[in-house]
């Protein structure tokens, strides 16, 4: 390889990051804004999460698809065009001015960012040599951290003064000519990025595949409990900025505030999984961490009042979210034989996005129909519900290893 074709690798990664930043500030701002699209567009609690749950059915969809037309195309193109289209999605918010407009740009949004969501660490698997994945990787991660925490804030800052269809729009114009440079920038597929055609899966062997999978109870376990942790997270965070501004009477800078502080606490608690004490226990951090998310958010049903409490509930959530986030995608991957990794990973995307689209309806359904409380002893228990699911499958333990002939 020549040191321009690695130059251009390794500003490839740059420009990913730059593309994580935005997707990562565009989904997440979505529930922040809940209720300026509920005020904007005169809908309720529940109708308006509709905009989440029409995203992530879509997401779900698209990334079971995408992980084996990767495989075909190679990830420039995939990425190219990922963002490209998210980019031009994002910017025709600019006119969804009647609530049928907002939801078909979310979901064709989210067709964008289905493309991208396995793609990124593709590419780096494909363009580094093992030792500077790690590295490559991290870039990326920053990307992520950056557009949860300076993203979203910037984003809520700006709510006030351009509105919430406006504030997506300037994240597309910032998209586009990002996804433009990646285009110029980066070098074409290298022999042995794509598989070669003899290896090449047909559609129906990855249907094999999810039978052989499915087949174990583990397995099986696994997947579930990972689903409904999306549940359990989506009805407490749909429910948490509708509370806040329509009990708490949060503005869009004091939440703005508080997601920037949970953002910050995230960045900080993700290295707790690689500390010495905990290096070798990550089975133990996930299924301890779900445990503690559901006596924390049934806190928060016994006093939904009180902003404080409130607040801090959403802050140890936080913490706890990124506690489990690196040991989860490590054991995950786990899963599946090395040549079907990525359309597996595929899979349990879909199923956390099918478990964010059902906990986006029964949060907002049952904040509507039942109020806060019922909100927070349903998530609560879905966590315990995940944790036993987590420790029946021994965070993969008792899995098998797939391969797919």
């Amino acid at each position: 390889m020549t040191e321009q074709a690695e130059f251009r690798d390794r500003l490839g990664a740059q420009l990913c990051a730059a593309i994580q930043f935005v997707l990562t500030a565009q989904s997440l701002l979505m529930i922040p804004m809940l209720p300026a699209f509920a005020e904007r567009h005169g809908q309720s609690g529940g109708s308006v999460a509709l905009i989440l749950v029409v995203y992530a059915v879509v997401m779900g969809v698209g990334t079971g698809l995408m992980g084996p037309l990767s495989d075909r195309v190679g990830r420039k193109k995939m990425i190219f065009a990922g963002s490209a289209l998210t980019g031009l999605c994002l910017t025709g918010h600019f006119w969804a001015h009647d609530f049928a407009t907002l939801l078909v740009l979310r979901a064709l949004t989210a067709v964008g960012h289905s493309i991208l969501i396995g793609a990124f660490t593709c590419f780096v698997a494909d363009r580094f040599p093992h030792k500077q994945r790690v590295k490559a990787n991290g870039r990326i991660q920053l990307g992520y951290i950056a557009g949860q925490t300076a993203g979203v804030s910037a984003g809520l800052f700006l709510l006030d003064r351009a509105g919430p269809e406006g504030v997506l729009g300037l994240w597309g114009l910032l998209l586009l000519p990002i996804s433009l440079v990646f285009g110029w920038v980066v070098g074409p597929e290298r022999e042995g990025d794509l598989a070669p055609v003899a290896v090449r899966l047909r559609w129906r062997d990855h249907v094999e595949a999810w039978r052989g999978l499915t087949a174990n109870f583990g397995t099986v376990s696994t997947l579930t409990a990972y689903a409904l942790m999306f549940v359990a997270a989506h009805a407490f965070l749909v429910v948490f900025p509708l509370w806040g501004h329509d009990r708490l009477e949060f503005n869009s800078e004091t939440l703005g505030f508080v997601f920037l502080a949970g953002g910050i606490v995230q960045a900080l608690f993700l290295v707790v999984p690689g500390t010495p004490r905990f290096a070798k226990r990550h089975g133990s951090l996930i299924v301890g961490s779900l445990r503690w998310s559901g006596f924390v958010v049934m806190a928060a049903a016994l006093r939904p009042e009180a902003a404080g409490v409130i607040i801090g509930v959403y802050l140890l959530f936080s913490a706890l979210l990124a506690v489990r986030m690196g040991p989860l995608q490590v054991a995950m991957s786990g899963i599946a034989a090395r040549h079907h990794r990525g359309t597996w990973m595929g899979w349990v995307q879909s199923s956390g996005q099918a478990g964010r689209a059902v906990g986006a309806w029964v949060g907002g359904m049952s904040y509507s129909f039942l109020g806060v409380r019922a909100v927070f002893v349903i998530a609560a228990g879905m966590f315990i519900a995940s944790a036993l699911l987590f420790a029946r499958g021994r965070a993969l333990k008792d899995t098998v290893v797939v391969e797919v002939s």
